[in-house]
């Protein structure tokens, strides 16, 4: 898959009407820190959130290490013409010979009910569609975050599976649902 390069290669930026979406550097350190160490953002993301600034470091130097290992890119979202991260978005578990990939996603709060993360991820798809030409998209969810899922009914996404219990979180077994989208030209 050829055009996965434009992926790997240098450093895509992506732009929608409200926000840029970039690589994300040391100096977003403490916008880093207060998205994935906010207890209540992080409770659907399956990772412990960050304690302090210092684990910021590791957190980029794994997305790089992501990046080379042709896995997936990680973007910072911006709003135009604003230096402050809002949110993270980025296409994971890429399956080049499938021509698929998972999306995720994750917003700071203040940024919430705005429309931003739909925006994110129609931006992502448009991009994954349409530029790298994958075949088919997936996010996994855990089934009480509502919010995410009406962000993937709103931009079409097919639920395609409820898996019970089948994870644990935060001490807990919990669901997910696997939502998929087609590339429609294909």
């Amino acid at each position: 898959m050829d055009k996965l390069n434009l992926l790997f290669e240098s450093f895509p930026t992506l732009k929608s009407k409200r926000c840029t979406y970039r690589e994300i550097s040391i100096d977003h350190a403490e916008d880093i820190l207060a998205i994935r160490g906010d207890v209540e953002l992080m409770y659907y993301v399956p990772r412990e959130p960050m304690k302090d600034v210092s684990e910021v470091p590791k957190f980029i130097q794994d997305t790089a290490d992501f990046r080379a290992r042709l896995d997936g890119t990680l973007w910072g979202m911006f709003l135009n013409d604003s230096t402050r991260l809002i949110g993270l978005v980025g296409i994971y578990h890429v399956e080049a010979h499938n021509q698929r990939a998972e999306v995720g996603y994750i917003l700071h709060r203040d940024f919430h009910n705005q429309g931003l993360v739909t925006e994110a991820v129609e931006t992502v798809v448009d991009f994954a569609f349409n530029t790298l030409e994958f075949h088919s998209l997936a996010a996994v969810i855990d089934t009480s975050n509502i919010a995410s899922e009406r962000v993937l009914i709103k931009t079409g996404w097919t639920k395609e599976a409820h898996f019970r219990e089948c994870a644990v979180a935060h001490g807990a077994y919990v669901d997910l649902a696997t939502y998929s989208k087609l590339n429609p030209k294909h």
